[in-house]
């Protein structure tokens, strides 16, 4: 069985999680390579241009990046960027803790010309190309900085140079379905999950009847059912033999409000998570905690004085300006600037409560780590950085701090309370799935 998407993103991270939880055996393609794949993962683009072979080396970190000389490198936690005097010549993306995933190279009007690409092993694996602010080539190389593969990301058309053979590809499809033939017996990919209906679902159609597929959906249906699932309910010649929602809610809407001839290979599939604490059994609730990348925190000021007995704690990775360190004159407010990645998540752990009420962007993924630590999340509308953790009764308006305080007030001594919002949490979509669901759903 093989486990097949396109990007390593938060959803696929999920269901690997999942499969892997419940003890089902499969192997994971992502087709296109982020340079971070865990060693179980591979990707058709990294498989050729032996990406990972040598596992010498470590992540570079952002002062490491090759630069011209004289030219300096500033950053912070966020990002870094290269200083030509006062002239930015790029910028330096993290994958994580200051490790270089990515460094955009500008030219003097301010204009991408090309994008870097480095792996967990420091190794620079792949170069974007710009052409009128469009990404148009993408090159991938082997350790000897040979070009192994030219990806035309205007027309989707790929030449491989592999074992002394030049390969040319019409499109991306048919390059992912050569590699899987290549590199896979038949009877590994009999039966292959998928998350998208872009790319995945037309590996899986380009193989006809040596696969089935198995179509995991996590995405809302805020448009209506996706054209591509509405051929796949129509069609009894699709290979694609069931679909399973992750959110109940849209399962339902589709079996009511729809009327497919293969409605009946729906069905719900709960999401199952990697819990990193138990649920927090203390009766007092008395820790708040807010992680910020600017000091826009929303009614800070009222939140505080009307908890005076809540302890709240505020953290960044960056300094704070003096609007937020003006802060630290109330008694129930600790503030903590530049502090390290791994003393926020122990925070997060500690906490009764996340607000994420701050505007800027989130800060280490921070939302689904307290999902994740059985914590209660509060938020206000058009500050909300990852809805899908958090509850929509637990979103407000930008008017209702009153509610909120009001929502703290009954749960931070109420067991009961606390424990039926955090369930509300929890079931966004629907019951949590089980590892023996899962291991029937997926049996080969």
């Amino acid at each position: 069985m093989i486990n097949l998407s396109e990007h390593m993103d938060e959803n696929t991270i999920d269901l690997v999680w999942s499969l892997s939880n419940a003890g089902i055996k499969y192997r994971s393609i992502i087709i296109f390579d982020n340079g971070w794949l865990a060693d179980n993962m591979v990707s058709p683009f990294s498989f050729y241009s032996s990406a990972y072979d040598d596992k010498s080396g470590r992540a570079l970190f952002f002062n490491e990046v090759p630069v011209q000389p004289f030219w300096g490198i500033r950053g912070n936690n966020e990002l870094a960027e290269v200083y030509d005097n006062d002239t930015i010549r790029s910028k330096i993306f993290y994958h994580e803790n200051r490790e270089v995933e990515r460094v955009e190279w500008w030219n003097t009007l301010n204009k991408i010309v090309f994008v870097d690409h480095y792996n967990c092993y420091g190794r620079l694996y792949a170069k974007t190309y710009y052409h009128h602010d469009v990404p148009a080539q993408k090159s991938y190389f082997s350790s000897d900085n040979h070009e192994i593969i030219n990806h035309n990301l205007v027309t989707n058309q790929i030449m491989l140079s592999f074992e002394g053979k030049n390969y040319f590809f019409t499109s991306l499809t048919e390059f992912v379905v050569f590699f899987i033939k290549q590199n896979f017996a038949v009877q590994d990919y009999n039966q292959i999950i998928y998350n998208s209906l872009s790319t995945p679902l037309f590996i899986v159609e380009e193989l006809k009847k040596e696969t089935k597929g198995i179509l995991v959906w996590d995405e809302p249906l805020t448009q209506g059912v996706p054209g591509n699932m509405a051929e796949i309910l129509s069609n009894h010649e699709s290979n694609t033999t069931h679909i399973f929602f992750q959110r109940q809610a849209d399962m339902r809407k589709i079996h009511n409000e729809y009327h497919f001839s293969r409605d009946a290979i729906i069905s719900y599939l709960g999401k199952t998570y990697d819990f990193t604490t138990k649920i927090k059994s203390r009766e007092n609730k008395k820790n708040i905690l807010i992680v910020t990348s600017s000091d826009d925190i929303w009614q800070l000021g009222k939140l505080v004085e009307s908890l005076p007995q809540m302890n709240f704690k505020i953290m960044a990775l960056t300094e704070m300006s003096d609007k937020l360190t003006a802060s630290s004159k109330y008694e129930n407010v600790e503030l903590f600037p530049i502090a390290e990645p791994q003393h926020i998540l122990d925070a997060v752990k500690q906490a009764d409560y996340l607000l994420d009420i701050n505007n800027g962007p989130e800060v280490l993924d921070v939302v689904k780590q307290t999902f994740l630590s059985h914590t209660l999340i509060l938020s206000v509308e058009n500050r909300t950085h990852h809805a899908k953790y958090i509850a929509s009764e637990h979103i407000f308006t930008n008017e209702a701090s009153d509610l909120m305080i009001e929502k703290i007030n009954i749960t931070r001594h109420n067991m009961l309370k606390y424990g039926k919002a955090l369930t509300l949490q929890e079931n966004i979509y629907g019951p949590e799935g089980s590892k023996s669901y899962y291991a029937k759903a997926f049996k080969s």
